[in-house]
């Protein structure tokens, strides 16, 4: 099984980069032939050319967004920034051995190649932030782990620690409600089915509302790549007609962080009172941060058929067909959560974990193109 529906695409679509020059013709490459970055698209481009290639390319990815904050859709928009990532990247590494039979008619030529390829590479860094004076993630948990009229609340004991018992293992709940009560974000109060955010303020009247202006962001980062390692065999037939076929090798290796975080304008704005032995202590809130992370790798397999025909000089038509590729991919996903509190130390919880191992299968693809030169 696959995660969700993005990441079956992230995992399974391909963005063809390889050499500058292929990069350049997109799709019009799979039928051109000659090139080494080609052979990813249409494997019989290798035997196009009557000549052994060696190439190298380099690349540099950049990932850039421009971002807006507004506590209330399309209202206030406030905190503009851009933020940018570059990082290096190798879209194609390969060489092709091209060798004549000496023959007028028949396969006149055949290429032997190995070709390392990257078909997608991830690299993405969104940031955003401004101040918000209504709202906070802390409040959202609390509401919805509470009850209300015909709704039942998580009874505390439910998100606590017992003999024997872990709520991550043992309940249903979200994740995310457990581990914002194990790290202090939200607390009972009243009766055990009834939560506060840490950055909330509870008035005699039964009111619940933010302690005071908060400073909120939220971040995600993307990175990591697909690499496609091909074995290549071509033939020319007649110099009008070209096929091969690529096995290839499929490495794929990703990773992702997301963060939200919360800040205290003024921490004097966000007292809690804690009974405890000692007598009542009064805390500050300061801070709160939640973040997940994921990481993933796997490895996968496909085959490709490709074939060019030139009936004439200046037109090539080109086609192939490519299996689907069989992936096995490991993920290991986990939840972190901490609450600091001013002159205390941090509150953290993090879920236990998770490897996921499961099976990915992508679609067949077929591609078909038509190239044409000038004299």
């Amino acid at each position: 099984m696959f995660q969700d529906l993005y990441g079956l695409v992230r995992y399974a679509d391909s963005n063809y980069s390889g050499t500058a020059r292929s990069t350049s013709l997109c799709h019009a490459a799979s039928t051109s032939g000659g090139d080494l970055g080609a052979v990813g698209l249409n494997p019989a481009g290798a035997a196009a050319a009557a000549y052994s290639q060696f190439t190298l390319t380099p690349g540099l990815s950049i990932s850039s967004c421009t971002s807006a904050y507004a506590p209330i859709a399309e209202e206030n928009v406030t905190g503009r920034e851009r933020v940018s990532r570059s990082r290096f990247i190798l879209p194609n590494l390969g060489f092709v051995l091209n060798r004549s039979t000496g023959r007028k008619s028949g396969i006149v030529n055949y290429s032997f190649g190995l070709i390392l390829n990257m078909p997608q590479v991830y690299n993405e860094c969104v940031s955003a932030g401004g101040i918000n004076n209504n709202t906070s993630m802390m409040g959202e948990t609390a509401f919805f782990c509470s009850s209300h009229p015909g709704v039942s609340g998580i009874p505390r004991a439910d998100l606590e620690y017992g003999d024997g018992y872990d709520p991550y293992r043992d309940s249903n709940h979200l994740f995310s409600d457990i581990l914002a009560f194990q790290s202090g974000m939200i607390s009972s109060y009243g009766c055990s089915d009834e939560y506060i955010g840490s950055n909330e303020v509870g008035f005699d009247d039964g009111s619940i509302l933010l302690g005071g202006p908060i400073h909120q962001r939220y971040s995600r980062l993307r990175s990591g790549s697909r690499s496609d390692a091909v074995i290549n065999l071509a033939f020319n037939l007649d110099n009008t007609f070209c096929f091969g076929g690529n096995l290839a090798v499929v490495r794929l290796v990703y990773g992702e962080e997301l963060n939200r975080w919360e800040h205290a304008g003024d921490p004097d704005d966000f007292s809690l009172v804690k009974e405890g032995e000692g007598g009542k202590q009064f805390l500050f809130w300061n801070d709160g941060q939640d973040v997940f992370t994921l990481r993933t790798g796997g490895m996968g397999l496909y085959l490709m058929l490709g074939c060019i025909w030139m009936p004439v000089n200046g037109l090539r038509l080109g086609a192939s067909v490519k299996t689907p590729t069989w992936f096995r991919i490991s993920e290991r996903r986990q939840w972190k959560s901490i609450c600091n509190y001013v002159g205390t130390s941090s509150r953290m919880s993090e879920t236990p974990e998770y490897w996921i191992d499961y099976r990915l299968v992508s679609p067949f693809n077929l591609t078909f193109g038509r190239a044409c030169s000038l004299p």
